[in-house]
């Protein structure tokens, strides 16, 4: 009996060996999963099939819809919303199938941002709240602009503001920016003026990029027409209506010039009628003395319509005044631009001042040539043309807007046009 009992007592306290498949991931099991040793709890397979269907499922909504959003408002483009839309649904279905490598303490917090990301931007879009817009103008009011030369105007939406001095600075530039009493770019001023010239358009012609005396009108005054007094008579963001209003209100003030010439670009088109996206973009302030934080001070846009065959002016319109774009509102843009180009022409025509159509360096490529629907109407209102393309030196690095070198080249071919000292001289 003792010696079965000192076997049965050595035999109790031999280890018993377990499998080595057993322990490789000791914890316990659970409905909800399986309790790790480091506290944490892995996924069960069916919670793991359940929910990588519901993030897959939630980010190819998304996806879809934010592809669908920007196929319904294609002259839109890629705005920021849809744009989310497409990368919440890009991330959410990567995370589906990431979720069988990924720890649950990882995947799971970042399907909870993502989903309640989603969640927020569905919300926001159902209230018609574009986040974006909202972050932009906060940001605008709270860090306005710097350069400060641009002011509200009831007919132009906005204009430089007389007197105004200010500084421009990016990565590829620090210019100084001048206004004069007129509000025009300032130029050189002749003791003896024989007369007036005006240079209208937008950036391309103001200068935008580069110091006062580099922009093509100074130099002009600078170089060739020592005698007359050329006016810059443009800004960053005018468009082919604003240089008709301005030329309206030019001949209603003052006596007629000795020449117009006006500057071209491809961007006039989308500026001469109230495209939304266009709109959006100028409903900022300028700096917080002009705004105050009103909404009538806020950069907007002239409207005009075409009736009985005639431009008849509507008034300045803001971002809230346009909600979504015209149906035909390509077809608008190519009629109306045509009707400010031949009402340009016979303004001048009927003050007996010579006018000029320049289209400008761009990019220098062929893909500048002048749309159709601008060479029928120059064609028809018989306007003096001349192609500046030849000028193209080069933009400002990280920029679209013409370098110095280009804007020298291009006083240097304006100035030597045979057609534009034929106009000139035609008054003389």
């Amino acid at each position: 009996m003792a010696v079965s009992r000192a076997g049965t007592r050595r035999s109790a306290q031999r280890p018993i060996s377990t499998p080595a498949a057993l322990t490789i991931n000791p914890g316990r099991l659970t409905e909800r999963g399986m309790d790790r040793e480091d506290g944490t709890r892995s996924l069960s397979p069916r919670a793991l099939k359940v929910l990588k269907g519901g993030l897959g499922g939630l980010g190819t909504v998304s996806l879809a819809g934010g592809l669908y959003w920007t196929s319904a408002h294609p002259l839109q483009g890629w705005t920021g919303v849809p744009l989310t839309f497409v990368g919440l649904g890009l991330a959410l279905v990567a995370l589906s199938l990431a979720l069988d490598t990924l720890p649950a303490r990882i995947g799971l917090p970042i399907g909870a941002t993502l989903f309640t990301l989603l969640g927020a931007l569905v919300l926001l879009s159902l209230l018609k709240i574009d986040p974006y817009r909202v972050i932009h103008g906060l940001r605008i009011r709270w860090f306005p602009v710097e350069v400060g030369i641009w002011r509200y105007d009831d007919r132009l939406g906005f204009a430089n503001k007389p007197g105004a001095v200010g500084r421009h600075r990016k990565a590829s530039f620090d210019v100084t920016y001048t206004i004069d009493d007129h509000g025009c770019r300032t130029t050189p001023n002749p003791e003896n003026s024989k007369g007036d010239i005006l240079c209208l358009g937008g950036s391309f012609t103001f200068g935008l990029g580069v110091e006062d005396d580099q922009a093509f009108p100074y130099l002009l005054g600078e170089r060739y027409w020592t005698d007359y007094k050329v006016h810059n008579l443009s800004t960053t963001g005018w468009g082919t209506s604003h240089a008709y209003l301005n030329l309206l209100e030019w001949l209603e003030k003052r006596p007629p010039p000795r020449l117009v010439l006006y500057g071209w670009i491809p961007a006039h088109k989308t500026r001469n009628y109230i495209r939304s996206d266009w709109v959006r973009h100028l409903g900022r302030p300028w700096n917080t003395e002009e705004s105050d934080f009103r909404t009538e001070d806020l950069r907007r846009h002239p409207h005009f319509e075409i009736e009985g065959g005639r431009l008849v002016f509507k008034g300045t319109v803001g971002a809230e005044d346009v909600d979504k774009d015209a149906p035909d509102l390509l077809a608008k843009e190519e009629t109306i631009t045509q009707a400010f180009i031949r009402e340009t022409v016979s303004l001048c025509r009927d003050r007996g001042v010579p006018f000029v159509f320049l289209n400008m360096p761009v990019t220098g490529a062929e893909r500048d040539e002048l749309p159709q629907f601008v060479s029928i109407a120059i064609e028809e209102s018989k306007a003096n043309y001349l192609d500046c393309r030849t000028a193209y030196r080069g933009v400002l690095e990280g920029d679209g807007h013409p370098n110095a070198e280009t804007y020298s080249a291009l006083a240097d071919l304006i100035a030597s046009a045979t057609i534009v000292n034929e106009a000139l001289s035609s008054n003389d």
